[in-house]
């Protein structure tokens, strides 16, 4: 009896077994190959919302309890300063409203660190497509919000030597436009799955009513 003799007599007296084999090695091959695909496809996305968040940020600096000069930027090459602060934006009327915004006071190239085209600013108030979306204004015609935040301070209000207690800023705003994910719309520093809620003001402005003129803190 030769090998090839053997070979096929024994295929076809275990061959109960064999096709156990093979359907046994057919899904341990699917298993392993659909866990490379789901691996390879989440590691793109996360990339990619990556990217969409940071745009061409390579590095960032803030000032958790404090505040440094506008004019800092100017100093490093390519570097944009921010002041961002946390507060509430509503829609006046209906009670629609957002918390935990980030209010971001920005300039013009600001919107140039995008990974898309840069829009460029308007001088008025932007919204990302997120905040949009959680205020049901999709869709409508110049909206005006209302925006609310704490002036920032170094002092905790609870504090009994913190002075005044009521230091909310008020600003009532149209919409100018809606800024795109890919053009800074969804910027956060925060790797996290829920889409950061923005609002964006001219960097003069938000100083202005922050009682904080020619300072940043990112």
């Amino acid at each position: 009896m030769n090998r090839i003799r053997l070979t096929a007599r024994s295929l076809r007296y275990y061959w109960r077994w064999q096709i156990g084999l093979a359907l046994g090695v057919g899904v341990a091959a699917a298993v392993i190959a659909g866990s490379l695909v789901t691996g390879d496809s989440v590691r793109a996305t996360l990339a990619k919302q990556a990217e969409v968040r940071l745009g061409k940020v390579g590095t960032a600096v803030a000032a958790a309890d404090g505040f440094f000069t506008e004019a800092l930027a100017a100093r490093v090459p390519g570097a944009v300063p921010v002041l961002l602060v946390q507060g509430t934006v509503s829609v006046p009327g209906d009670g629609r409203r957002a918390n935990g915004v980030n209010i971001l006071g920005v300039r013009d190239d600001f919107w140039t660190l995008g990974s898309g085209p840069a829009a460029g600013g308007t001088g008025g108030l932007i919204l990302n497509e997120a905040l949009t979306k959680a205020l049901g204004l999709d869709g409508a015609e110049k909206p005006e919000v209302i925006v609310r935040f704490e002036k920032p301070s170094l002092i905790s209000r609870d504090a009994p030597l913190s002075g005044e207690t009521d230091l909310t800023v008020t600003l009532r705003e149209a919409v100018a436009r809606v800024a795109g994910e890919e053009a800074m719309g969804a910027f956060s520093l925060k790797a996290q799955q829920e889409p950061a809620l923005n609002v964006y003001l001219p960097l003069a402005k938000l100083q202005e009513a922050a009682g904080l003129p020619g300072r940043a803190n990112l």
